[in-house]
């Protein structure tokens, strides 16, 4: 993010705190709770969204040189990541192309060269392709040409590996993410790697989740003794990109760039800068870390979480400094978390046929539009 444009969003969150309001939409809005506790709009959300969008499916410390590999089943279809041999770095099915067998049981790994299936012992090289039949007299029309791993599309930026969960389609990061490539480029997150990631399960919908991470309304009551504690106050200023979005909250040192020269303003530390990426990731920046948050559906009324620190790489020997941002961030979620259950457990017990999204809460009507739109759903 250029230093200009950082200036002129301060200047927007001076002019919110003043009025004590963040950005607001034009009017509320309400949805069918239906759409939370249904097994047929759940499906729907799985073919048309989650199967056809970038997603990020881990970060790229995990493959940084030939030999390195991790698999992932978060959004229900096995895959496997691997730094070939030249550096090239691939996704694909994790699936032996025999009979279908899971081929990699490990959740990652380095050196390995070579992918051995433990069903009947294909072997497949780190960059896909069919290197060995046991038994070969029993294939004799098998070119093992034609039958390497199913590739997935696959792209590494801003430190995390994306893909389609389509073989064959087109990754067009630049296009998706509606003008947001070089301003999430700008934060330097290329060196980063994962450290002590934290996963939830949650009894609720997915979407009941990624509700909790779009607005600031309820930091004051959920959140009184943590994140409400740091933030300056309800002032969050909101910018949209396609589907996704940029939400900035103001943090109480931001006073002291008022008696600061202007071309000295800068959002870090004064200020949590969070992405919303469409469908289900948030990506903040704050201080000298970022904190990555993705929500994996489940079912229609169950999900899970996962939440990585991205620190610089090399620098995880500092886990008394690391670890206190860790398990703050742990802490907030758990408590955002603990209420979505709340909500889960009440809609599916039935008689609330409705959600109500305020004006302070544009980003969530504007989630479900998109969502909407995707599935083709009423």
């Amino acid at each position: 993010m250029t230093p200009e444009l950082q200036q002129l969003i301060i200047d927007r969150l001076f002019a919110n705190l003043a009025q004590g309001l963040p950005d607001l939409a034009a009017d509320a809005q309400s949805i069918s709770t239906e759409s939370h506790i249904s097994p047929g709009r759940f499906d729907q959300e799985q073919r048309h969204v989650f199967r056809h969008v970038p997603i990020i499916i881990g970060t790229a410390d995990a493959v940084a040189i030939p030999g390195d590999f991790f698999t992932a089943n978060d959004y229900h279809v096995p895959i496997l990541v691997t730094r070939a041999d030249d550096g090239t770095l691939h996704a694909f099915l994790n699936a032996c192309t025999h009979r279908g067998a899971r081929l990699v049981g490990e959740a990652g790994g380095h050196g390995q060269r070579v992918f051995a299936c433990p069903y009947h012992g294909w072997v497949f090289g780190n960059d896909g392709q069919l290197r060995h039949i046991t038994q070969a007299e029993g294939f004799p029309n098998t070119a093992k040409a034609d039958r390497g791993l199913v590739s997935l599309p696959v792209a590494e930026r801003f430190g995390l590996i994306w893909t389609i969960l389509q073989p064959g389609a087109e990754l067009d990061l630049d296009t998706y993410l509606a003008g947001l490539a070089p301003e999430l480029a700008g934060w330097g997150f290329d060196g980063y790697a994962a450290y002590r990631p934290h996963d939830w399960t949650c009894r609720a919908n997915w979407k009941t989740l990624v509700e909790g991470g779009l607005e600031t309304y309820h930091f004051r009551n959920a959140h009184d003794a943590t994140f409400n504690a740091i933030q300056a106050g309800e002032a969050t200023v909101i910018d949209r990109f396609g589907p996704h979005a940029r939400m900035v909250v103001p943090l109480r040192t931001l006073a002291v760039l008022a008696g600061a020269e202007r071309r000295r303003w800068r959002l870090r530390p004064h200020a949590s800068t969070t992405y919303f990426l469409f469908p289900n990731t948030f990506w903040s920046v704050q201080q000298d870390h970022g904190v990555l948050l993705q929500v994996f559906p489940e079912a229609a009324g169950a999900s899970r979480a996962r939440l990585s620190l991205l620190i610089p790489s090399g620098t995880a020997h500092m886990s008394s400094h690391w670890d206190v941002f860790r398990d703050w961030n742990v802490a907030v979620l758990g408590e955002d978390f603990a209420l979505g259950e709340q909500v889960g457990d009440t809609l599916r017990a039935g008689g609330l046929d409705r959600l109500t999204f305020g004006r302070n809460e544009q980003l969530l009507s504007t989630f479900h539009q998109t969502l909407t739109e995707m599935v083709g759903a009423p």
